[in-house]
């Protein structure tokens, strides 16, 4: 460890827990058949960047999994992608599963669904499951209904559409208040090959929109559940700037149309987070490569962090 790197050490780390947590998630509890893999996989990568980050917050964990997060963001975009649970009838399709879709997107599902029924809530469904299923298989409803009573939130309704079907939305925000303090937010499944067309396909998410107004830096909870959802912010007076992902705990693209687009691109470097910067280049860098803006769009923020402290930016 002395002459090893940061990264190295925390790739060592991430393995070790990573296995550790196998002896609760696919020992103790294991899946019945291989297309719930991700009952095993997904918990143990997210497991163990959590763990390894309340360890060694130096090493600052969450953010080199948002760069880990645009791999399985990239593969989900495309026409040949799979749901997270997808049918398996052979050893080749056995082999399959292990990909990026099963672990990171798997991974930034957990802690989509974490971020919005609250970590004690999240963990108390855990060990109710654990102890309901010890030294048994379940599937992903088992999961569903153990989080649904310790949360009292609609947890199987909302993961089944992350789960069941491929691909992901792009949340676009829209100020119609002037002031930004009442917004629009609107859903379309993202395409990497330019604008969808296909209207038929959304999902509940929970998406958490940070913002600023003259009491500061705040967050507001929504679950859009449908095509578009017209969302008051809390609070009194003009709305600085928004992003509909804060923390970047979504897994879904982030779109802002006008004046919001604006607004943040003069703070973003400087306002946002770390993982949210992280997050909104790679957003408008998706965007630029389906055709959706145009390249000078990008380098806008692009250039605005230029010389960031954070080594993923």
């Amino acid at each position: 460890t002395k002459r090893a790197s940061t990264a190295t050490q925390r790739v060592v780390a991430n393995v070790i827990v990573h296995e550790i947590v196998h002896q609760w998630f696919g020992d103790l509890v294991t899946m019945a058949w291989w297309d719930d893999l991700w009952l095993n996989e997904a918990f143990a990568t997210w497991l163990a960047c959590k763990i390894v980050d309340q360890w060694r917050p130096e090493w600052r964990s969450w953010e080199e999994f948002q760069l880990e997060k645009q791999i399985p963001l990239e593969l989900d975009a495309l026409d040949s992608s799979r749901p997270i649970i997808s049918a398996v009838r052979s050893s080749s399709e056995i082999e399959s599963m292990f990909d990026p879709l099963t672990y990171e997107k798997g991974a930034a599902v957990l802690r989509m669904i974490e971020q919005f029924v609250g970590e004690e809530a999240f963990r108390e469904g855990i060990r109710v499951y654990m102890r309901r299923h010890q030294f048994g298989s379940t599937v992903a409803a088992d999961l569903w209904r153990a989080l649904e009573a310790a949360s009292g939130h609609p947890v199987g309704a909302l993961a089944k559409d992350w789960l069941t079907q491929a691909g992901y939305p792009i949340v676009t925000a829209r100020d119609i208040s002037g002031d930004g303090r009442t917004i629009v937010l609107t859903q379309r499944s993202f395409s990497a090959h330019g604008p969808s067309a296909d209207a038929s396909r959304w999902w509940s998410i929970p998406a958490v929109v940070r913002y600023e107004d003259a009491a500061g830096v705040r967050s507001h909870r929504v679950l859009l559940d449908a095509p578009s959802a017209t969302v008051t912010l809390p609070g009194t007076g003009p709305v600085r700037w928004v992003y509909p992902n804060g923390g970047e705990s979504g897994f879904y693209r982030v779109g802002l149309a006008g004046r919001l687009r604006e607004a943040l691109g003069a703070v973003a470097a400087t306002a946002l987070d770390p993982a949210e910067r992280i997050g909104w280049l790679n957003h408008v860098w998706g965007l630029a490569q389906a055709r959706e803006v145009s390249i000078a769009v990008f380098l806008a923020p692009l250039m605005a962090v230029k010389g960031d402290g954070t080594r993923v930016v």
